[in-house]
């Protein structure tokens, strides 16, 4: 069985865990050199020799309010970046969140209640004006229950950040956030499982965080910071 969440926390109008295959980074590339493109042919031909802005696909307002929410932006500097072109497709102005779960029966014929097995994916992206990835967290963790205890909790995780992102000036920092515990439910010890992982990046004097938190429980139910659902 295979569901899906995605949500946005900023309405603009405008991958995992092999990021940096050859193929998504050749195509990352190609975004990053479309855009700088976009941005030398809109400042050519202009009289006087001024700098053309480029044609955002949201207004300075929409943008203001991403930049300040997500980017971390104050207001004055929201609007000089929206009108400085070599600034504004920095700015993560958008988080994008995708929860996906995958469930499996588990073979365990010695236990009176069967146990079924869950992964579920988080991924988190920051986005700039354009919707172009800038940085991305995926965690995927493992779980399986039989309606009471939860056993075999495993995760995995990986970070990855876009040519684009790197050549405007931002670096992977590390993992800020490890947090991996048992919790009762229901009454019984190892009814549900909590985990968090975040991760940081910087740009010089800035950093922003991605952040994913999972609580899974015995019957296959989950809690995200984006969403919730079940497995079986």
């Amino acid at each position: 069985m295979v569901a899906s969440l995605r949500s946005r926390c900023i309405p603009l109008n405008g991958d995992d865990l092999k990021a940096h295959a050859i193929t998504r980074s050749a195509l990352t590339s190609l975004l990053a050199l479309t855009c700088v493109l976009a941005l030398a042919t809109s400042s050519t031909g202009v009289e006087g020799g001024d700098v053309a802005e480029p044609q955002l696909p949201v207004s300075e307002e929409e943008f203001v309010a991403g930049a300040m929410e997500v980017g971390g932006l104050s207001e004055a500097d929201a609007r000089d970046a929206f009108h400085d072109p070599d600034v504004v497709l920095t700015v993560p102005v958008e988080v994008v969140a995708e929860d996906t779960v995958e469930s499996e029966t588990v073979e365990s014929p010695s236990t009176a209640a069967a146990f079924r097995g869950c992964t579920l994916t988080a991924r988190r992206d920051y986005n700039n004006v354009f919707g172009h990835r800038l940085f991305r967290l995926t965690v995927e963790k493992y779980w399986q229950g039989n309606g009471s205890t939860v056993r075999n909790v495993s995760h995995d995780w990986s970070q990855s950040t876009t040519s684009f992102a790197r050549v405007v000036g931002w670096r992977y920092y590390g993992l800020t956030e490890s947090v991996d515990e048992y919790r009762s439910w229901r009454g019984i010890a190892r009814g549900r499982h909590y985990s968090a992982r975040s991760a940081r990046w910087t740009a010089g004097p800035e950093s922003r965080t991605l952040q994913a938190r999972m609580m899974t429980r015995a019957d296959g139910s989950w809690t995200t910071d984006r969403g919730d659902g079940k497995c079986w």
